[in-house]
């Protein structure tokens, strides 16, 4: 079996796996992907107080 899919097919079950979640009411709509453009590239990081999120997670599963 191919471990790879191709970008058609991981494409297509993208699409099913969004109608499916839209069909039984855990997406309200599905919308069209942002243009290239519009995706803003200058983002930043901004800092965060504590430990990391992972760290917590672990210590509160304990």
């Amino acid at each position: 079996m191919k471990a790879e899919l191709d970008a058609a097919t991981e494409k297509r079950l993208q699409e099913k796996l969004k109608q499916r979640l839209l069909e039984i009411g855990l997406l309200s709509e599905i919308k069209p992907p942002l243009p290239p453009q519009a995706i803003p590239r200058d983002r930043q990081p901004f800092p965060v107080e504590g430990n990391p999120v992972s760290e917590l997670i672990i210590k509160e599963r304990r």
